[in-house]
């Protein structure tokens, strides 16, 4: 019977057939597919692998046709230009993304629509980057209305010119973000019918003759805050029941520009000496910790499906706000007022994204030097506030910490470092063996 180190000896398997290395290396190649398949499954959970079909819609074309030729889950995109329909409201009936090219040139007109634009009745629907205008005055000619779903996000769209600019009907768990809903005819934003648990963050609410309307008591436990309420005749009407308009301190609420902002103290009671960005009154005994200046959002970064902002409540110009955590841990932006005159910034950083160990190891310059009152830095579970004021004149303000989020997601890091070993593990077999 011939052996296997016969055959070995006789020249039949080179070192490469050894069936004993062949096996391990088999194993150990088996091994690394199996984490790259992991990893990869990984990263699409994280957003960074997708695998969707991308409609395209140009001026001339319809959405609605594209809304009933997509699939749960694809993205349709509203190329820049203006957008006509045959018939209004576009009905967006499955979990799709809608999102213009640019906010400010993706337009859907409405035509002076009677029976609104745009109407939502799939759950998890999306709608960014859009501008969407013009209705007939009736408060029911909403710019986008929700019908019976959950789970909706509005972001970053421009709702103008229409008989609301947003309505919620028995809709509940949706997300309005980075809004403008300006110079509507009768709302801002209306709510009822138990439309419930959802949140208003970051949006400005301009020039409407009411800002939001929470028409009945069935509307129960929404979040509004960091929002802007600016030039609206009356701000806000009706307020359900259980809503917030704060988000504590030292979060804080909105900006009214109808409220007397006089912000003299700071803490939990407002009690204590020393401005923090927050009015030292409530507003209307609703949002006890109002803004008192307007907000700004800036994107800073994002990961694993959610994009991270820092809000900048100033009465100063804001703005050239450059984040960039592969150059360091600092932020920087421009801010700038009329000669002679005071300024103040409260500034808000996600704490998984910029932070430090210590508090005493913040550092904020303007034009290179520290502000002449303050810094207060303030922190809660989610963010670090800082507040801090100064004379105008042109400035760039930098807050730098010591650590900043990575650059990669841990998935792509663990990726990198399991093929590393594994081919260093299987370099060094090889060399072994030869030798």
């Amino acid at each position: 019977m011939v052996d296997e180190q016969s055959l070995l000896e006789a020249g039949v398997f080179a070192y490469g057939d050894d069936p004993k290395v062949c096996c391990e290396n088999r194993l150990l190649v088996a091994f690394v597919m199996v984490v790259f398949m992991v990893s990869v499954a990984a990263l699409s959970k994280c957003g960074r692998v997708m695998a969707v079909s991308v409609i395209q819609v140009s001026p001339g074309q319809s959405i609605q046709e594209a809304i009933n030729h997509a699939a749960d889950g694809d993205t349709i995109v509203v190329q820049n230009g203006t957008h006509l329909e045959g018939q209004y409201p576009v009905i967006v009936n499955k979990s799709i993304t809608l999102t213009g090219q640019n906010v400010a040139a993706s337009v859907i007109n409405g035509r002076n629509s009677s029976t609104g634009i745009l109407l939502v009745r799939a759950d998890y629907v999306r709608v960014l980057n859009l501008t969407i205008q013009n209705t007939t005055e009736n408060f029911a000619a909403s710019g986008i209305s929700l019908a019976s779903v959950k789970g909706v996000e509005m972001a970053d769209c421009i709702v103008t010119n229409c008989g609301s600019g947003l309505a919620l009907t028995n809709s509940s768990e949706n997300r309005i973000t980075r809004n403008s809903i300006t110079r509507n005819k009768s709302f801002g934003v209306y709510l009822h019918a138990n439309s419930s648990f959802n949140n208003f963050w970051d949006n400005n609410l301009t020039a409407n003759p009411t800002g939001i309307n929470i028409a009945d008591t069935s509307c129960q436990h929404n979040a509004i805050y960091h929002n802007n309420f600016v030039l609206d005749t009356n701000p806000q009407i009706g307020s359900g029941v259980s809503t917030t308009w704060d988000d504590g301190y030292p979060s804080g609420g909105n900006y009214w520009d109808d409220h007397v902002n006089e912000d003299l103290m700071h803490g939990v009671g407002q009690n204590l000496t020393g401005g923090d960005g927050i009015a030292d009154a409530s507003y209307l005994g609703l949002d006890k910790y109002p803004l008192a200046e307007p907000v700004y959002t800036f994107y800073m970064y994002g990961r694993n499906q959610s994009d991270y902002y820092a809000l900048i409540s100033s009465n100063s110009t804001v703005c050239n706000f450059d984040f960039d955590p592969s150059v360091g841990s600092f932020l920087t932006f421009e801010a700038a007022g009329s000669d002679g005159t005071t300024g103040c910034c409260r500034v808000t950083v996600p704490r998984s994204i910029l932070w430090v160990e210590d508090e005493e190891h913040w550092a904020i310059t303007i034009n290179g030097t520290a502000p002449a009152t303050g810094p207060l830095i303030l922190e809660d579970g989610n963010s670090t506030f800082f507040f801090f004021s100064y004379n105008h004149s042109a400035m760039v303000v930098e807050i730098a910490g010591t650590h900043v989020v990575p650059e990669y997601a841990l998935p792509v890091l663990l990726l990198s470092l399991v093929f590393f070993a594994c081919g260093f593990t299987l370099l060094d077999r090889t060399r072994a063996r030869a030798c």
